[in-house]
């Protein structure tokens, strides 16, 4: 499973200022990741909140940890 975020990012309008060089990116850009299987796909969640992109990835009901009694011989 591949997630991939693509964002853009602006110039800032700038009125009656110059500047000599400016060395920042400013376009479009795609991140991907690969995400492991356990990864239930179905209930990705995202927000986006002052600048910060918050990503909740759930693990999937058969990814999730479970209890098995060792029996001693």
């Amino acid at each position: 499973m591949l997630l991939t975020i693509t964002g853009e990012r602006k110039a800032p309008e700038v009125k009656g200022q110059g500047y000599l060089l400016c060395e920042v990116c400013y376009r479009p850009f795609p991140r991907s990741i690969t995400l492991p299987s356990s990864v239930g796909a179905a209930k990705v969640e995202a927000s986006y909140d002052n600048g910060v992109l918050d990503v909740t990835l759930p693990k999937a009901k058969e990814a999730v940890a479970r209890k098995v009694q060792v029996k001693a011989k």
